[in-house]
């Protein structure tokens, strides 16, 4: 009996020092998502914070889409494509 509760102790204290280990690198991992999302988040929280400017700016939005929609998928390709170069443009600046 005392072998038993001998091994169920030592058997505990791993589950509980397995149990810190993953809380740690859930710590660890948790960080490193805030830091990979915080300019989302931070779009986001300005959206909660503004709801009828952002319900507005759909609404012009899809009122334009509807009207010129070759516009609108023209003005949204130079977007993508004006992107797509600052991102470019970052990456040059970073490397040298």
């Amino acid at each position: 009996m005392n072998e038993r509760a001998l091994q169920r102790h030592l058997k505990k204290a791993q589950l509980l020092q397995r149990i810190e280990q993953q809380r740690e690198l859930l710590a660890d991992e948790r960080q490193n998502w805030l830091n990979s999302t915080q300019t989302l988040d931070g779009g986001w929280q300005m959206a909660r914070r503004h709801p009828i400017i952002v319900s507005a700016s759909i609404t012009l939005l899809t009122v334009y889409a509807l009207r010129n929609p070759r516009k609108l998928w023209r003005k949204g390709q130079w977007a993508l494509l004006a992107c797509r170069g600052v991102r470019y443009v970052n990456q040059m600046l970073r490397a040298s």
